[in-house]
């Protein structure tokens, strides 16, 4: 047998076989309709659409596309013994806009995509996921309020088309209580009422502080800092427990304290006589004097000093000293005074400053001179 003979016999037998390869007339439909439709990157016209397949081999694949404007593309692999058991290729075309309804606690906050505002909450908007790796900033803005924002993607609406934001009010209401109750409160340098009182913080500057500062006759300062990621902020209470003032126990107020009070004599006392009651009075109350001379009428006391083991910044004494002289002759007249002065234990010696109470012995002698001289 030839060379020719042997080719044609082959011919022959090769297109036995195709005659025999399997085919199916498949239907192409889509949802959304009028999708265009390409088979191994071949057009072929839009869904619905009629398409002969052939399988000339048992793995011979197809890949079927669908496309549509506004739509993903969708891509279906067809094997032969697909089409035979259905005799259709379907393709669902998912849209590539969401829409979602877009809402915030509170409401009426302005919304931002990106940098363009489309409204206040609630607000519905149309996302286009034509990148379906894109993602979206959403901010919502109030004033009062921090901004609330997330970050939306495609797969996140497919879950839920809603996109809630929590804003956060600047204010931060703060319960500010104290033991003992009814002491004075101070917020920076404002007074803003007694215990137990609820405060609101104002952090619109998140790095804003304050300093609560709570007063009691009686009773030692105390004050804290708050902050916006403070723990009383947090909790939403500040509780102040005061320590009690022994100084101010044994001390008490008096019109003579650190300035001058005038004692107007009775005319019915003489000179001398007056100045011998204010010396008797004076060294009932302090151990000896530093100074005296009847003639100006000036008598200055050695200071007596008492130490208190607890205060706000340790251990403290607390100072006295009477003075006094004479203010006028005709008609005549006294003027006293009780310098009272504190300073810390281990502070230096000149450091002492004014205090604003004297020991109960120091008030009642200002009395008594009152009483003893004629005032009373």
């Amino acid at each position: 047998m030839g060379a020719a003979t042997r080719y044609m016999i082959l011919i022959g037998l090769v297109a036995a076989v195709a005659a025999c390869a399997p085919a199916e007339n498949a239907s192409i439909v889509s949802v959304p309709s009028a999708a265009l439709v390409s088979v191994n990157g071949k057009t072929i016209g839009r869904t619905p659409a009629k398409y002969l397949f052939e399988f000339p081999e048992d793995f011979t694949r197809y890949t079927v596309r669908g496309s549509k404007a506004g739509y993903h593309d969708s891509v279906v692999v067809v094997s032969h013994n697909q089409l035979a058991r259905s005799g259709r290729v379907r393709l669902r075309l998912e849209p590539q806009n969401i829409a979602a309804t877009i809402t915030s606690d509170p409401s009426e906050a302005s919304v931002l995509i990106g940098e363009t505002e489309i409204g206040q909450t609630p607000v519905q908007h149309s996302f286009n996921f034509s990148n379906r790796n894109h993602r979206y900033v959403v901010t919502a803005s109030k004033p009062g309020f921090f901004d609330g924002t997330t970050t939306v993607s495609e797969s996140r609406l497919k879950k839920s088309n809603s996109v809630a934001l929590n804003l956060e009010s600047h204010y931060k209401p703060v319960m500010i209580s104290s033991e003992p109750r009814a002491a004075n409160v101070r917020v920076d340098d404002k007074d803003v009422g007694r215990t137990p009182i609820e405060y609101a913080f104002n952090f619109a500057e998140r790095e804003r502080q304050y300093t609560v500062a709570i007063s009691k006759p009686g009773f030692f300062d105390s004050d804290v800092s708050v902050s916006y990621g403070s723990e009383p902020v947090g909790e939403g209470k500040i509780d102040f427990t005061l320590e009690e003032d022994s100084a101010w126990l044994s001390t008490s107020e008096s019109e003579a304290t650190n300035r001058w009070l005038r004692i107007g004599v009775d005319p019915a006392i003489e000179r001398d006589s007056a100045w011998q009651k204010l010396i008797d009075s004076v060294i009932t109350v302090y151990d000896s004097l530093e100074q005296l001379d009847q003639t100006s009428g000036y008598l200055r006391s050695a200071p007596r000093i008492r130490e208190y083991a607890k205060g706000p910044d340790g251990p403290f004494f607390v100072r006295t000293q009477f003075v006094g002289s004479i203010s006028t002759l005709d008609p005549l007249t006294y003027k006293i005074k009780i310098a009272s002065k504190m300073r810390k234990k281990w502070d230096a010696e000149e450091s002492w400053r004014d205090f604003g109470r004297v020991f109960s012995e120091d008030a009642q002698l200002v009395e008594e001179l009152q009483s003893r001289l004629g005032l009373k």
